[in-house]
């Protein structure tokens, strides 16, 4: 009778005989990265190896594989890291901070982009609104920052966009985004490029 133990592996359990099977039953369910759908269940797995007597360190560190970001975390006994997504410090200062708090600390962050172009229909509040842009895939906490640049004769035919007014943020969430022209009440066409940056 064998056991899964707290880092998936497959080991006999003390009652056993001794047995080659058991050799290999042990190399088949070595896991070399634990697998964990949030920085939760990553932090669940840290606490389990520690509780189990495995100390991380940075000379031999955990790595988990982020299902939900799709990416490679290690933890070093003190920090998390990303391997292949930026470290970004970012927060949420002042009066009234929109949207999540931020802390101070580094955070792996996500870089979304893209380009959108059409009419601009939606008039209220003394305001043009353009639709929401929804994000094929949204992050997995949230929304930091949005940039946006105006283009300019960006259509097929090189005319169909000839308003390079600067758009504004109205709202954004980690689904995506809405931009807007403050004072502006008259249609019209407009296209723009964005880069999105959220954790």
């Amino acid at each position: 009778m064998s056991m899964v133990d707290k880092r998936g592996h497959r080991v006999p359990v003390g009652s056993d005989a001794s047995a080659r099977r058991a050799i290999t039953d042990l190399s088949l369910s070595i896991p070399s990265i634990k697998a964990c759908a949030s920085p939760t269940a990553a932090a669940q797995h840290v606490q389990e190896l520690a509780a189990a007597g495995v100390q991380a360190t940075p000379q031999a560190p955990v790595y988990v594989w982020r299902t939900d970001v799709e990416a490679l975390f290690v933890w070093n006994g003190t920090r998390w890291t990303a391997s292949h997504m930026l470290a970004a410090e970012l927060e949420a200062v002042g009066d009234v901070p929109v949207g999540n708090a931020l802390s101070k600390t580094e955070k792996p962050a996500i870089i979304k982009a893209g380009r959108w172009a059409g009419s601009l229909t939606e008039v209220a509040f003394g305001n043009l609104y353009a639709d929401f842009v929804y994000f094929t895939t949204p992050f997995p906490t949230d929304c930091v920052s949005v940039t946006l640049t105006p283009l300019y004769g960006a259509g097929a035919a090189g005319w169909n966009f000839k308003n390079a007014q600067q758009l504004c943020i109205d709202s954004m969430s980690r689904a995506g985004f809405r931009a807007m022209l403050p004072g502006v009440t008259t249609e019209g066409r407009h296209a723009f490029s964005w880069t999105a940056v959220g954790y």
